[in-house]
């Protein structure tokens, strides 16, 4: 009986809402293993047939136009230290999954790596040893994880990646091509339907920044539908989650 009341009071706390939305996304992530997943692709680029990439100068670095063109290092392997862990993993980058820390392969997956090498490039550093990599380390990540296989489908992961590649794609227009565009509106189309909502704090938001960021990228009905829903999203959350004294509702100093 104790453990049963102890259940009634968690859930009470959580609240009937919260807990169907974690219902309906636990749901909807074991459908999506019985689908074939290239529905869901064929879906969003059907959707996309008028998607157009939207074209800005303001932030490209022409005096780098070229900076991909002209490397010219090979290496057989490419370390990366995240937790204080340090893996040398081999080129092309084909073991995305499957690490020992779980937490480890999403700083993997994040993408967040590549800003300290955007870094190195704006400051004009000589010994750019990894930068020149970005792009076939992009391709790599969409050619071994297929749609909602493994944690580079998971939502928070999306989130980050999706806002670090944009970073790229508009620094370094020639980046953008056509395999990694669909890739990044896959992606968007997959956070969309799979949104943290459930977790709430800043998972959720999370993703509602980046669906709001990576929506303004393309040019169709389907992002523009995107970015007012995220943006409704947006207001709410902010609403519910800054408190009137300006703390946050977890009254963490962290996320304060």
């Amino acid at each position: 009986m104790r453990k049963i009341y102890l259940y009634f009071i968690t859930l009470k706390d959580i609240g009937f809402y919260r807990f169907f939305l974690r219902l309906r996304y636990e749901l909807r992530r074991l459908l999506d293993n019985f689908l074939p997943k290239y529905l869901f692709k064929c879906f969003a680029i059907r959707n996309a047939k008028d998607l157009k990439y939207k074209k800005n100068t303001m932030l490209e670095l022409s005096q780098f136009n070229h900076f991909f063109d002209n490397v010219n290092t090979k290496l057989n392997k490419i370390s990366f230290k995240f937790l204080n862990v340090k893996d040398d993993l081999e080129l092309p980058l084909k073991e995305w999954n499957n690490k020992s820390s779980r937490l480890w392969q999403f700083n993997l997956h994040y993408f967040d790596w590549s800003k300290s090498w955007l870094e190195d490039i704006l400051l004009n550093k000589k010994n750019i040893k990894y930068a020149g990599y970005l792009p076939s380390l992009i391709d790599d990540w969409i050619d071994y994880n297929p749609i909602s296989i493994g944690d580079g489908w998971h939502s928070y992961t999306l989130s980050l990646r999706i806002r670090n590649w944009i970073l790229w794609f508009r620094f370094f227009p020639e980046l953008a091509t056509k395999k990694r565009l669909n890739s990044l509106w896959i992606q968007t189309c997959w956070l969309y339907s799979h949104p943290e909502k459930c977790h709430g704090g800043n998972h959720w938001l999370e993703n509602i920044i980046s669906l709001i960021i990576s929506s303004l990228q393309f040019n169709s009905i389907k992002s523009e539908t995107i970015y007012k829903n995220s943006l409704i999203n947006l207001r709410e959350e902010l609403d519910s989650q800054i408190l009137k004294d300006g703390g946050h509702q977890e009254r963490s100093a962290s996320y304060h």
